[in-house]
């Protein structure tokens, strides 16, 4: 059917005391507005439909495309006029909606940025939410069209959604125009240039958008254990090769470094890879006892983390990650937590995993910062209060060794090893982070935890096998997140709007 017609950053300081996480779904938009950059942008209404679909949805499209394409699905696709000398285009879009609406959970308007200063304002206050899809190859123009919309009409702000639109080889969106009055969260999207099977990095962004349209927020929380935070990327190869997403990470410490790597695009595999070259002590050290211990001390002391970053992310800010990513620290000074979900994406994943007494304190901003597990191991409560409606938790110090410089409860106490300066600070930070993070275990809705008490606390040269840990653990929690994403990504566990 046809129808013709008429963008330094600033911390925030979060309450320590944490909850579980609200079950509540926020009401979803019934009536979506895709306003089109370029042709690239154009790209993703047939895969956000298709998934709407498979969630259960019954949606219809109308768009004003000059052709139209087949359905792929149970969904039905009408063709909007062109402007018409009356103008009298929004009231005859309005009521053709009315009706379909009836019939469809969704409707979806897939629209170019023709008409801002005539009909487009009026077709768009029709929908409760609006995506400014921004071809991220011509960043400039788009936010200079949709300024120029918010002038012709500033109460459409609120409801519009800033969606950067990436290529495959793209990891960071451009950054966020300062000062644009729309709502607060936008989206990073990548499509694929080529549709035949849907990249990792496309079906996560996809997976994304359904479930902010279905009202659900996934939330995970990444806690520390020096290198025993390697197993979080065990736990995430495991969810990945499973479908399974998630929609804001936040981390501390080492669970704040490999959270930066999933939230930036690189898959788990490929991270730990990277890490495990990067981070494995050279020969000479591994030879001795505490070696790892000297060689991560070095690594704080020569400030060595923000040289092995820095070729990877550049002067990324965390509002460039492809996923609304969180980092916790501590300040000394005032003692609250510090969180960054905005800023320099490497100094904000350094000031996290500041151990204290090995690393001098951070001074910046007027503050001294160390480590977030001197507060806050696991920081579920960061995810609660930026919206997660359901938190998966990784626990990587659920278990503590039982060994301190290789002695152990067994060995008597006339042949004890002598236990140097190293051996006791790394020793109480393991202690720290296992004692903090044991009370915020019972605030996730569900929660993972590898056995990684084998493995020593500096020692990043067994990154292969503190990820299969990870793995081992992942698979065992699968089934059951598996049921309960399906249940909440189903349009029939949401209706009626």
């Amino acid at each position: 059917m046809s129808l013709e017609a008429p963008g330094e950053y600033p911390a925030t300081t979060v309450d320590t005391q944490y909850a579980s996480s609200t079950q509540r779904r926020s009401r979803p938009s019934a009536i979506i507005g895709l306003v089109n950059s370029t042709l690239w942008t154009q790209g993703l209404v047939r895969p956000l439909v298709k998934a709407l679909v498979d969630a259960g949805e019954r949606v219809a499209i109308f768009t004003d495309r000059a052709e139209l394409w087949p359905s792929e699905g149970d969904y039905s696709i009408e063709r909007i006029g062109p402007p018409s000398s009356s103008g009298d285009r929004a009231r005859t879009i309005a009521a053709r909606v009315a009706q379909v609406r009836q019939r469809h959970d969704r409707v979806v308007l897939d629209l170019t940025q023709r008409g801002i200063d005539s009909e487009l304002p009026a077709i768009l206050l029709q929908c409760d939410e609006v995506w400014w899809l921004v071809d991220s190859q011509f960043a400039d123009a788009a936010r200079r069209n949709l300024s120029a919309l918010l002038r012709v009409e500033p109460k459409l702000g609120p409801r519009i959604h800033l969606v950067w639109v990436l290529r495959e080889n793209q990891r960071f969106a451009p950054l966020r125009p300062a000062a644009l009055p729309v709502a607060d969260s936008d989206f990073k999207v990548v499509l694929d240039d080529h549709s035949a099977q849907p990249s990792r990095a496309a079906r996560m962004s996809i997976q994304r958008l359904v479930r902010h349209l279905l009202g659900t927020t996934v939330g995970l929380a990444l806690g520390g254990g020096g290198a025993r935070g390697l197993a979080h990327l065990g736990v995430l190869r495991e969810l990945d090769a499973r479908g399974i997403s998630f929609d804001m990470v936040a981390g501390t410490s080492s669970g704040a470094l490999m959270g930066l790597a999933y939230a930036g695009g690189w898959p788990p595999e490929e991270a730990l890879v990277q890490f495990q070259e990067h981070l494995t002590p050279p020969r000479l050290l591994r030879a001795f006892p505490t070696g790892v211990h000297w060689y991560l001390w070095l690594m704080f002391r020569l400030d060595a983390w923000d040289r092995k970053l820095r070729p990877y992310l550049g002067d990324c800010q965390l509002q460039q990650l492809q996923i609304p990513f969180s980092t916790v620290a501590v300040d000394l000074i005032s003692g609250n937590q510090v969180v960054r979900d905005t800023g320099d994406a490497v100094r904000a994943v350094l000031e996290s995993a500041n151990l204290p007494i090995v690393a001098k304190p951070i001074l910046r901003d007027g503050m001294a910062l160390v480590d977030g597990g001197v507060l806050n191991n696991l920081p579920t409560d960061v995810l609660i209060s930026r919206g997660a409606h359901f938190v998966v938790g990784v626990d990587v110090v659920a278990r503590l060794p039982q060994t301190v410089g290789g002695w152990t409860p067994s060995v008597g106490a006339t042949i004890m090893p002598r236990l140097g300066l190293v051996d006791v600070l790394f020793r109480l930070n393991e202690v720290r982070e296992h004692g903090l993070a044991a009370p915020r275990r019972g605030a996730v809705d569900l929660m993972i935890a590898p056995d990684t008490s084998r493995f020593q606390f500096a020692d990043f040269s067994r990154a292969f096998e503190l990820a299969e840990a990870g793995a081992a653990a992942a698979r065992e929690a699968a089934p059951q997140l598996e049921q309960i994403l399906a249940a909440r990504t189903r349009r029939t566990a949401v209706r009626p709007i």
